[in-house]
Formats: structure tokens, C-alpha cells, sequence
């Protein structure tokens, strides 16, 4: 996350800085984001800061903002979402789209792919797969759901079919390095898709 800083001059909206510069013209709208931002800003613990944002629904809408931070602080760290919300995308690509060749065969062979895990488990423990069974406890499932949003890699090479699980960021790291690719690649079209959002 981008390096926040506490604002020069603090101002009574939560704590956040009076610039003249943007001062908000609609004076309904200023009281309403004065009032929330007292309300977010007396529940959040030293040391954190937020950012509001308030829309009109419509085409011609209008957005106001108030925030606790520095004005390029927030700007900064809103790119870094965006970026990081654009990245995501990427990596999820195939899985978001249900018609890509990928993703349908995983989805149809996912069997396949749990028996031959089931085989290689029996084969390491020395025992029949016909008789081996595995039950996923509680503390399994939180240590999975702990590894937080995370990618599945299956590397097929002349060794056989390789599976791995790295954590979201370590993926699009390796995706950006070019140590690792999605495949089938995103088209143009889903690329795209993920730059004008």
C-alpha cells in the first residue's frame, strides 16, 4: 500500500484536511460528507485514515470526496487499487469467463486431476488407493480460506503434469517477471475488458 501521511492542518471532517482549492460547492453535500466523515473518523483507532466518496447515479452525476489524508496521498493510493483491481482481473481471466477452453477443461476433468492426487497420496503412503479416503477437517479449511485469494498453476512438461498454489500476488509477480504465463493467454478483447474499467 502506498505510504499515507496524517494531513499538515487538520480540519473538523474527520480529521481531514480544508483544502480551498476543492472545497465542495453543493453546501447539502458538505454537510452530509462532514457528518459521515465525524461518524467514520470517531470509530477508526490511531493511525488509520479513510477515504469517502459519494456519486450521483446518472450519466451526468456528480462525485464529491472527503478524506482524512493528504489530497496526492489518496490520489496515489487510489491508482494503486485500480492497478492492483486490474492485475486481479488478469489472473482470474479464464476463470471469470465460463466459455474459455481452459477453464471448461479443468471444470470437466476436475476428477481427474483429485484421483490423480489421490494416487500419488496412496502411492506415498504405501497404501491401495481403492481403500484411501480424505476427510478435510476445520483446521484444513481455515488453513485454505487463511491463504486469502490464490491462484492455482498447473505446469504440464516433460516431467508430467505439475500443480502448485502460489498467493495471488506471488502469481502476478511471476506473470509480470515472465517466470509464468496465464493459458491460454487473455485475448485483446479481455484485456480490454479489464483497462476500461
Amino acid at each position: 500500500m502506498a505510504n499515507v501521511t496524517p494531513p499538515l492542518v487538520p480540519g473538523t471532517s474527520g480529521g481531514g484536511m480544508i483544502d480551498q482549492r476543492y472545497e465542495v460547492e453543493n453546501t447539502a453535500i458538505r454537510a452530509t460528507l462532514n457528518s459521515i466523515a465525524k461518524r467514520i473518523g470517531g470509530e477508526l483507532d490511531k493511525g488509520w485514515g479513510f477515504l469517502l466518496m459519494l456519486f450521483e447515479y446518472g450519466p451526468k452525476g456528480s462525485m464529491f470526496y472527503i478524506s482524512s489524508a493528504e489530497r496526492v496521498d489518496c490520489m496515489r493510493m487510489a491508482q494503486e487499487w485500480i492497478n492492483k483491481q486490474k492485475d486481479s482481473d488478469l489472473l482470474r481471466m479464464q476463470e471469470l469467463n465460463p466459455d474459455d477452453a481452459a477453464t471448461k477443461a479443468v471444470h470437466d476433468h476436475w476428477h481427474k486431476i483429485v484421483a490423480l492426487l489421490m494416487m500419488r497420496m496412496a502411492a506415498d503412503k504405501g497404501v491401495d488407493v481403492m481403500q484411501l479416503q480424505v476427510n478435510f477437517k476445520q483446521p484444513d479449511i481455515d488453513a485454505f480460506a487463511a491463504l486469502g485469494r490464490a491462484a492455482v498453476g498447473i505446469k504440464d512438461d516433460a516431467e508430467g503434469l505439475t500443480l502448485f498454489v502460489a498467493t495471488e500476488d506471488d502469481a502476478i509477480a511471476q506473470i509480470k517477471a515472465g517466470k509464468a504465463k496465464l493459458d491460454p493467454p487473455p485475448t485483446e478483447e479481455e484485456k480490454q475488458n479489464v483497462e476500461g474499467s
